[in-house]
């Protein structure tokens, strides 16, 4: 099972959504909102408040604009019409991380909204916490490599492929894929060290 069956299809729906109509149209005032709400949700009032910031420049009479101008902040019940399920659980994940910073659900789900939407820095920051709590935890490397080969690192990429490589054949009891063997330098094997043994950065 990979970690992205942990995050509702619900969510993964609404912020890909969100992501794909920001990516067509930057001043999509539909997207801005989203992006908005979720981040209010996940408790960044200051990238909440940027996106309304942006929202206000396109639609200065949008609901969420004017919430903000009066009260300073966006209030998720205050707004209708919006996806109430998907913002409430990633709100509930937000608040679980506030409680507990070690929850491998929530860092994972937290890692996947924030990537969806192209913060790979902050995503990467939450799945470098979660492979130190759990390193086997199903999709971290993988998603751990598709932001690094994103952000055009394609060394420590190649890296997170072959440790989710060896943690899925380890869950599944098998033997790690053989690779042809090459001359490793001494700094990648530290980088190896450090992403799959837990000695941080």
């Amino acid at each position: 099972m990979s970690g992205l069956a942990k995050v509702p299809t619900s969510v993964l729906t609404y912020v890909t959504d969100c992501a794909r109509r920001l990516q067509q149209n930057p001043g999509d005032p539909d997207g801005l909102f989203a992006r908005a709400l979720i981040f209010a949700a996940l408790g960044r009032p200051t990238q909440a408040r940027e996106s309304v910031q942006l929202l206000a420049r396109v639609a200065p009479r949008h609901p969420a604009v004017l919430q903000v101008r009066i009260h300073g902040s966006l209030d998720l019940d205050a707004l209708e019409g919006v996806s109430d399920t998907v913002l409430r659980y990633v709100n509930a994940c937000a608040q679980r991380l506030d409680r507990n910073p070690k929850d491998a659900d929530a860092l994972f789900t937290r890692a996947a909204i924030l990537a969806t939407l192209g913060q790979h820095e902050d995503a990467l920051r939450s799945l470098e916490t979660l492979a130190k709590v759990a390193p086997q935890y199903p999709a971290v490397w993988r998603l751990k490599a598709r932001l690094y080969k994103e952000l055009g690192d394609l060394k420590t990429a190649e890296l997170c492929v072959r440790a989710a490589e060896r943690f899925e054949a380890e869950q599944e009891g098998k033997e790690p894929p053989s690779r042809p063997r090459e001359k490793v330098s001494a700094e990648d094997a530290a980088k190896v060290r450090r992403l799959i043994l837990d000695e941080g950065e």
